[in-house]
């Protein structure tokens, strides 16, 4: 597990006082048992699973306990000829940093599939890829941030209930509050059905992180509370079928804006 130590105010988390949150660390720093001694030291990660499960220190160390056997059970990641050609596939891949310096891990979903995957491979490229993007920021408290590409995104072809699943999971039980933002390009009318597919598959404080705006109002007030606002908009103009009253059409069903082309 990545070691490190808490920098007071280095890292806000919706809700959460932090000075609340530094005594509780520092409480069970103290009283951690045995099995989970490696850890006392460790600031960064008993916060972060701390508030992934309200401050409450006995689900916490229950949640330690399961991420220290996934971890052994899963890492290092072996770079097998499959899992390499699942990488390679481009689905998901680190790309550089964002303005505030943090790892930003992109997610193409129109390339995933189904029909052409195994799922314990496209799980362990997942894991893989996200290690190398963490590995990479030299901070052991480090969050990322997703951008959810859905260019060329068909739900018959690449919606994949199985790995969305699975995926979420992972990323719940072990990476609790590593997401600071994800932004979702482009947003379109079927994105509503799609989130409330997504949203089961995550824990409560990732899902609180998210919330569907309907107007530039909602957008600015989304702005300054840490969620990620998601609008549903027609991706080219064509949908309007030479029909001006087509717009009205779609606003009462949630869309608020319509590109001009793809």
């Amino acid at each position: 597990v990545l070691t490190g130590s808490v920098v007071s105010g280095s890292r806000k988390y919706s809700g959460v006082d932090m000075t609340e949150l530094s005594k509780a660390v520092d409480e069970w720093s103290a009283s951690l048992p045995e099995d989970l001694s490696e850890f006392r030291t460790d600031h960064s990660v008993l916060e972060r699973f701390l508030v992934a499960r309200q401050l409450d220190k006995e689900q916490a160390a229950e949640m330690l306990r399961a991420h220290k056997a996934w971890r052994a059970a899963t890492l290092p990641v072996e770079l097998t000829a499959e899992v390499k050609a699942e990488i390679r596939k481009g689905k998901y891949f680190m790309s550089g940093k964002d303005r505030e310096g943090r790892p930003l891990f992109v997610v193409r979903s129109g390339l995933f599939d189904p029909k052409e995957r195994d799922l314990d491979t496209s799980v362990k490229g997942l894991v893989y890829s996200l290690e190398y993007a963490l590995s990479l920021s030299g901070d052991p408290a480090q969050k990322f941030v997703i951008l959810y590409d859905r260019t060329g995104f068909s739900i018959g072809k690449n919606l994949d209930r199985d790995f969305l699943k699975a995926a979420g999971a992972v990323l719940s039980d072990n990476y609790p509050e590593r997401l600071a933002n994800a932004y979702i390009y482009p947003c379109g009318l079927v994105l509503n059905g799609i989130w409330n597919i997504v949203k089961w598959f995550l824990d409560p404080r990732t899902r609180a992180k998210f919330e569907m705006v309907t107007s530039t109002t909602e957008a600015r007030a989304v702005l300054g509370t840490g969620k990620v606002g998601l609008a549903l908009g027609i991706e080219n103009g064509a949908a309007l079928e030479s029909n001006v009253d087509n717009v009205q059409h779609f606003f009462k069903r949630g869309v608020r804006y319509i590109t001009l082309t793809h």
